[in-house]
């Protein structure tokens, strides 16, 4: 796509204002073309109302002159056309201009009302833009749609292939373990060729860890770290046996790693800790920050674990690093909201390389209150690294809790 997310949202967002904004602009022009409309209308109406009243001065001068040869009901008539022409009178009187109103107002007031048109045709133009624009952005976003969605179909069609195929060679690894117990239980009695098969199931089974590990990367290290702690279950359950009660697993680990500290703590003058190469693989995450923040390790939490467990303060040594971590951003974004998103695998920087990067406005160095960290990012790359300032916290951690020192890698 030519667009990146942010920008389809912010070219919207700009589209919406010029909407909202002209519908006020819209709305004042028609207030004001209604009231010249109106005025117009009453500056026609005067002359009428002018007449109207001419007439009824005439009929009550007409009754005046008449009125002592007729009765009562001559009167009464005479009083309401007097009453009409008073209604008439007070009408004229609330006519916003004055009573000198002749045609040259009137192509004034037609003319200012042709201005207020223009603008009004102006601004209905430049919604109608904006409307265009906004269909536009829906028609962008719906093709974005498409390409993410056959994106999407490409990556299952690839993980159903590689599940089918996961699901073969386990199926032809079961196979030969099958076919090998069955001549194990024979052991002894078994033929030359017998035994050279043998030989060969334990080649096939080689083969087919190594294209596990191809379909799989990270299989192998999951079946050993099962194994692990598979052998660790069944360490503590047979502590539990022996003694008769449930064991807190958690704060055995813990004390045991504690006795270890204690131990070497009597032996050891110094203790270097790697407080670096802490960030996590696939996110986008500081690997040598001072301060823990909702990060897993950080250099402080690294030294009260050492001395948690028995290690003196006096004896810890804290790193530093003088490289850094470089990832490219699996979607783009801007580089205040780089830090936690996912990225591709993370390769070592030269601090000298960084530095270059610095010189470019495009590359913003944000700062992580919570961990004390920088990082630089132009929202498509994100580099973590020490910044002199991070480094000067360390020192500063070094001086107060006394530590053995501070190195750097």
């Amino acid at each position: 796509m030519d667009f990146t997310y942010e920008e389809l949202r912010n070219e919207e967002k700009r589209n919406i204002e010029i909407i909202e904004s002209n519908a006020k602009a819209l709305e004042e022009l028609d207030e004001n073309i209604n009231n010249i409309n109106s005025i117009i209308d009453m500056i026609k109406k005067q002359g009428e109302l002018d007449k109207q009243i001419e007439s009824l001065k005439e009929q009550i001068d007409a009754f005046d002159k008449i009125n002592p040869l007729f009765n009562n009901d001559n009167t009464k008539e005479k009083n309401t056309l007097s009453e009409k022409k008073e209604r008439l009178s007070e009408l004229k009187t609330l006519l916003v201009l004055n009573q000198n109103g002749n045609e040259s107002d009137i192509q004034m007031l037609q003319r200012k009302k042709e201005e207020f048109e223009q603008k009004k045709e102006l601004i209905e133009k430049e919604n109608s833009d904006a409307y265009e624009v906004m269909k536009n952005l829906v028609e962008i976003c719906n093709e974005y749609i498409k390409e993410l969605d056959t994106e999407i179909n490409g990556k299952k069609t690839k993980q159903n292939e590689k599940s089918t195929k996961f699901g073969e060679i386990i199926e032809q690894y079961a196979q030969l373990e099958d076919e090998l117990e069955s001549y194990k239980k024979f052991n002894g009695f078994l033929t030359k060729k017998q035994q050279e098969r043998i030989s060969n199931i334990e080649s096939e089974k080689v083969i087919l860890e190594e294209k596990l590990t191809k379909v799989m990367p990270n299989l192998k290290k999951e079946i050993v770290n099962k194994a692990k702690a598979a052998q660790l279950d069944a360490k503590f359950e047979a502590m539990e046996q022996r003694e008769g009660k449930a064991i807190d697993r958690k704060t055995t680990i813990v004390n045991s790693y504690k006795k270890v500290a204690e131990e070497i703590n009597k032996y050891l003058d110094f203790a270097h800790i790697m407080t670096y190469d802490l960030n996590n693989s696939g996110v986008a995450s500081h690997h040598s920050n001072p301060f823990k923040g909702n990060r897993a390790y950080s250099a402080k939490s690294a030294m009260d674990t050492y001395h948690d467990g028995g290690m003196d303060y006096n004896k810890i040594v804290i790193g530093a690093a003088f490289y850094g971590k470089i990832s490219k951003l699996k979607t783009p974004t801007t580089p205040e909201q780089a830090l936690n998103k996912a990225t591709e695998s993370a390769t070592t920087i030269h601090y000298t390389a960084i530095v270059e990067m610095m010189k470019n406005s495009k590359y913003v160095k944000v700062f992580d209150q919570s961990t004390g960290a920088y990082y630089l990012s132009d929202g498509e790359y994100f580099i973590t690294y020490d910044d002199p300032q991070a480094i000067i916290t360390k020192c500063r951690m070094t001086e107060q809790y006394n530590l053995g020192g501070i190195m750097f890698w």
